[in-house]
């Protein structure tokens, strides 16, 4: 990937963009898609909102990215998984958004023994999550409605700064044991796409994470922690599709939940990313793009 991002950035420096248009470079050529429009990658070239739900029935997990202030990406988000429901499929979704200690909590908020703010307090979810509530309250009580299933996926923020600032040997083996056993660091391509977000990030310093080393610990062993929860939900559970709501970071490229799903289960995914008009993104970040306003 490096090559071709090396390639990306000097067209992106000789090439300007179309205003108010998503910008997607291949080897070879560059498109604009305007707002509201849905792009499969492969074919580079819009698709309807029709075929792009049929797509999304043939697999057993939807991979779809959130910028988490974005109500964009979450309207888009509900909106799929609306889709996927009317096309009655079997349908869970996995968050990204709670630890996976607290699916007792979901289940309780999923059959109505909670109320908004005793889930809130339940999931800790200023300490833990800290993201404005309201952003992800229509998928909350659209799942509630429906009896969908909320599948909890994410390792505890404290371990995961814990070994951003320490290092994985840190840990007590009490602490471990609330993350995923198996940790893959010898992705090459996944540790350069993380090494540029760290060095974006020049404030982590002030935080305590001096470390690049200990940061992409970090990094993988949130991403296997998610992928280990999906893959024991997919075999517990084979009649289900499983529509995952997470970070742009955790599913860009494929490299940090999906294929480490693919790993522990051998399943069919897509990838689904909103983008605004501002980005300009090669082809291989996602299977499907859509551009939002």
């Amino acid at each position: 990937m490096a090559i071709k991002q090396i390639i990306f950035i000097f067209l992106l420096i000789i090439i300007g963009c179309a205003p108010n248009k998503l910008c997607l470079y291949s080897a070879h050529q560059k498109l604009y898609f305007p707002p509201q429009t849905v792009v499969d990658t492969q074919k580079l070239q819009a698709i309807s909102w029709e075929d792009f739900i049929k797509k999304l029935e043939t697999v057993r997990v939807v991979y779809v990215g959130e910028k988490h202030t974005s109500k964009a990406d979450h309207a888009l988000q509900l909106k799929i998984a609306q889709a996927l429901i009317e096309k009655k499929r079997d349908l869970a979704i996995g968050l990204e958004m709670v630890m996976r200690s607290r699916q007792k909590v979901l289940d309780e908020w999923i059959n109505g023994k909670l109320t908004e703010k005793e889930l809130l307090k339940k999931l800790d979810w200023e300490e833990v999550w800290g993201h404005d509530f309201s952003l992800y309250r229509d998928i909350f009580l659209w799942a509630k409605k429906h009896h969908i299933p909320l599948i909890a996926l994410n390792a505890p923020p404290g371990l995961v700064k814990k070994i951003a600032m320490y290092g994985i040997s840190s840990l007590l083996p009490k602490e471990r044991a609330y993350l995923a056993q198996k940790v893959d660091l010898n992705n090459p391509e996944h540790r350069a796409f993380i090494e540029q977000e760290y060095k974006r990030h020049k404030h982590l310093n002030k935080h305590g994470i001096s470390k690049f080393e200990y940061f992409y610990q970090a990094q993988c062993i949130w991403d296997e922690t998610m992928a280990e929860t999906i893959a024991q939900y997919l075999k517990a559970h084979s009649q289900k599709q499983l529509l995952v709501f997470a970070g742009k970071g955790h599913i860009s490229y494929k490299f940090g939940v999906p294929q480490r799903v693919i790993k522990r289960l051998p399943v069919s995914y897509v990838t689904v990313l909103p983008l605004p008009t501002d980005e300009k993104v090669m082809p291989d970040i996602a299977d499907f793009i859509y551009v939002t306003k």
